[in-house]
This record gives structure tokens, sequence and C-alpha cells, in this order.
């Protein structure tokens, strides 16, 4: 997951299959979460870590294992993460297994 570069450019979140490309401009969205909901009731949970890997840094992407679960069967992915301002911000995807690059968008002014 990426924060886009110019915040004030990113009013809405966007999703791609496949990994980024030249024109995907953007930083890793540190402590952002991804919540997998699983068929059979279970959830996968990951954030977005940009800690003490090997030699300094993480790979700012999130792998989850799917286990025997429908190929063709789009799951629902929640993300959550704090928006330029600092307000805790979620959106609720449904994503078909693969690779996919997301650009988190900011919250709307007054969409509260």
């Amino acid at each position: 997951m990426l924060l886009p570069l110019d915040a004030n450019n990113a009013a809405t979140t966007r999703e791609r299959s496949g990994h980024p490309g030249p024109d995907t401009l953007g930083r890793a969205a540190i402590g952002a979460t991804a919540t997998v909901y699983l068929p059979d009731g279970r959830r996968l949970v990951s954030q977005v870590d940009g800690g003490n890997g090997h030699s300094g840094k993480r790979s700012a992407e999130l792998h989850f294992g799917l286990g025997v679960t429908q190929v063709n069967q789009p799951l629902r992915v929640e993300i959550r993460w704090r928006d330029p301002g600092g307000q805790v911000t979620s959106e609720t995807l449904s994503l078909a297994h693969g690779w996919h690059t997301v650009v988190l968008g900011r919250q709307m002014k007054g969409a509260e």
C-alpha cells in the first residue's frame, strides 16, 4: 500500500491489479493495516511496517496466504490508515486473488 506523494490531489483510493508501475508514484503507507475476510469466517491481518529488516529496511508489501479458497471469488479487504491530517480512515475493497497495488486516498472534507 502506498500513500500519494501529493496529498492534495489524492481524494480517492486507487487500486490496480499487478505490481506498481513507473506511473505509480507514492510512499510506503507505514502503519496502514489490511484485514482480509475469508469465506470460512477467519480474518487475516497485516500492517505495513518499515522497521528493522535485513539491511535496515523491510518491504512495504503485504502478503497473505489464503489457503484453500476459490480463485475466482473476490474477498473483502478492509484497509485502515491515517490520512495526512491524522484522521483514521478506512475503506473496504473487494479484491480477487493475485497482486494488487493500492494507493490510498484521503478523507474528503465534509464527508463526515
